[in-house]
């Protein structure tokens, strides 16, 4: 065997690949809501479209802190599987439901309150209405939202992920059709703009796990009625993992929405423009974190099995995927920066700026891909506490200081905030790779829960 099947086998590279393509095409799936609403309301108005997206903003930043308590039961689950333990995995997906539905009200009762918190935020006044709106709409999907990660994740650490695949699939088709009806008043539809791409996509999540849960049924039923024994030790078990990588997605995430936010300060052209390159950008960054999700469930099952070799080479093969799309997406992002934003609005103005940021989404691209490819095989071995610590010292310590420098004081304006991203982004990829390195060269146990 050469010494290149030994580093990259064929067998893992296979296997990777083949949970990797259809997490991706769902992870895309799950952004393509947003990018539909994007897309459908940019071409409505400038100011519906700048209103969407401090909307967006502000419900995804709160959402994805529940996302990222959901995320640490993705090791726990991983390795339970790995063990031949269905007991224990049934057991931390009754935790799950637990977690989603006390999360999902604590979101709804703040994103309620989403025009005081914008007007805190220094938004544009005659924005804010609009998109307070926009986020009490939305909010209506906040437990469908939490309950479709749950069952995805746990659905996807047993390699199961064409239910996911399908359902994505009929619930976008279903979001395209509820927005051209309503945004626009299609049909003797009313005419309802954002409002109607709100509705749209709050009920295009419930259809989503409706269905979800529909194809998968055989899998989550016998999950449902072995896991009403969960204990307290195993609720501490998951949140001893996933608060880390709740305030890990909290870091980064809210980072770039923080720059959104400044972006809404600066004006609504800079706001509408920064939605459209972040949309993009975030489109780009689902193939590398539908890769990072792959493998964090294949280290996690290799490891509750006590095969650390094969979780080293499952390491190094998401790392190569990885490099191969994003050096793609960062190569489109600085060729066609004007052709890709057009897509988005018919306003010159926003396509001009947006043109100006894709090819700054082109430099960081790599070390984005890098970043979210560590932070998943580190989830897989159950490490979350010093990923949430370099995430926070990279985008809050690092990034965001050097882009209010550029924006402010070295009058680079919305690219300088960009830049300041990339910067962020180069510290996380490079430190958590050094970590990554320390931690597959070490021993490499199943992590202890009840």
């Amino acid at each position: 065997m050469s010494r290149a099947s030994e580093f990259l086998p064929r067998a893992e590279l296979r296997a990777m690949f083949g949970l990797a393509l259809p997490v991706v095409v769902a992870q895309l799936g799950l952004v393509a809501f947003g990018t539909v609403d994007t897309m459908m309301v940019g071409h409505y108005s400038r100011s519906a479209l700048a209103a969407a997206g401090a909307g967006h903003i502000f419900s995804m930043l709160i959402l994805l802190v529940g996302f990222g308590l959901l995320q640490g039961l993705d090791p726990l689950i991983a390795q339970a599987v790995g063990a031949a333990r269905p007991d224990k995995v049934a057991a931390h997906f009754h935790r799950g439901i637990v977690i989603a539905a006390g999360f999902a009200v604590l979101a709804t009762l703040v994103m309620y309150q989403a025009g005081p918190l914008l007007r805190l935020f220094r938004q544009d006044e005659a924005m804010i209405p609009a998109a307070a709106g926009y986020v009490r709409i939305v909010a209506f999907g906040n437990l469908p939202f939490l309950l479709t990660v749950l069952l995805r994740q746990s659905l996807q650490a047993q390699g199961r992920v064409t239910e996911m695949l399908a359902a994505t699939l009929i619930a976008n088709l279903v979001n395209v059709l509820g927005n051209w009806l309503l945004v626009y008043g299609r049909f003797g539809c009313p005419e309802l703009g954002l409002e109607g791409s709100a509705w749209s996509t709050a009920f295009s999540r419930a259809v989503l796990l409706l269905l979800l849960a529909l194809f998968s049924r055989r899998h989550w039923w016998p999950w449902l009625q072995a896991g009403r024994g969960a204990t307290r030790r195993g609720y501490a078990s998951a949140f001893r993992l996933g608060l880390p990588l709740a305030l890990q997605i909290s870091f980064e995430a809210g980072v770039f929405n923080v720059v959104g936010l400044i972006m809404g300060h600066l004006g609504e052209l800079e706001l509408s423009a920064n939605q459209v390159a972040l949309n993009l950008a975030s489109l780009a960054f689902m193939v590398p974190l539908g890769v990072s999700a792959a493998a964090a469930s294949r280290v996690g099952n290799a490891i509750g099995a006590g095969r650390a070799d094969d979780a080293r080479a499952s390491a190094r093969v998401a790392y190569l995927l990885g490099f191969l799309f994003m050096s793609c997406s960062g190569l489109c992002f600085i060729l066609l920066p004007g052709s890709l934003a057009a897509l988005y609005s018919s306003d010159a103005d926003t396509v001009a700026l947006a043109a100006r940021l894709l090819p700054i989404a082109g430099c960081f691209a790599l070390f984005d891909g890098a970043q979210v490819i560590a932070h998943g095989v580190l989830r897989g071995t159950a490490d979350t506490r010093v990923p949430a610590l370099v995430s926070l010292a990279g985008y809050w310590i690092v990034g965001l200081p050097v882009g209010l420098w550029l924006c402010f004081h070295g009058e680079v304006w919305s690219p300088g905030l960009w830049w300041g991203l990339t910067a962020g982004l180069a510290f996380v990829a490079l430190v958590l790779g050094l970590r990554l390195r320390r931690r597959l060269r070490g021993e490499l146990a199943a992590f202890e829960h009840d």
